[in-house]
């Protein structure tokens, strides 16, 4: 099961109570019932943020598409206050007065559902557009996922800003083909190997049936 934030708490408090095995592709978030397969998002986020830290970025624009602050968000901005970054902006939807919720909350649910998969990219677009507009400089941007910075490229690149030389951009990555097809180019970050994570959780799932 791939699992958003709270999206399968429910169900998976449901599946536990009534013994159905289930690998859950997720951080521990659910309890001991389950077995767990991810990434360490945490840890590639941490060595992008002192990368970037160490290279001289001191305002870090980290662009999300959720509409509620996640997990891996909140660890990101705690983890960019202890490096040192001078200022970090959140961009995302609770920061852009320019969007309706209802809206934005439609689009999360299409992408969890993995229908209209071309669209969160210029959801992310739009966001990073709005922060540029507000006069928002920083020195580097940081996409939470491919979509994301894909979204954060095309950005930059509508207001005739290059990357890297004029606006760093880095970001974690679900092996990089959406933003190879929206961009043309190579994202530089943490990639994610999500063929071997599935076909993990997959084999964990075989042992517990």
């Amino acid at each position: 099961i791939e699992t958003w934030i709270d999206d399968w708490m429910e169900p998976a408090r449901e599946l536990s109570r009534l013994g159905v095995p289930a690998v859950l592709m997720s951080g521990r978030s659910y309890g001991a019932a389950f077995d767990y397969v991810s990434f360490d998002d945490e840890g590639a986020g941490r060595a992008l943020l002192r990368h970037l830290e160490g290279a001289g970025c001191g305002r870090l624009g980290l662009v999300t598409l959720t509409t509620a602050l996640s997990p891996l968000a909140r660890f990101l901005i705690d983890e960019a206050a202890r490096c040192g970054f001078r200022q970090v902006d959140l961009i995302d939807v609770a920061h852009d007065p320019s969007f309706d919720p209802a809206v934005a909350l439609a689009v999360q649910e299409r992408r969890h559902a993995w229908e209209a998969r071309e669209e969160p990219q210029f959801f992310a677009q739009r966001l990073v557009e709005g922060y540029l507009a507000r006069g928002a400089r920083p020195d580097c941007l940081f996409g939470i996922n491919d979509y994301a910075s894909a979204g954060a490229w095309l950005a930059l690149s509508g207001r005739g800003l290059r990357v890297p030389e004029d606006v760093s951009l880095v970001g974690l990555s679900e092996g990089g083909a959406v933003f190879r097809a929206v961009t043309g180019r190579t994202l530089s970050g943490a990639a994610k190997d999500t063929a071997r994570l599935s076909t993990t959780a997959t084999e964990v799932l075989l042992m517990k049936i």
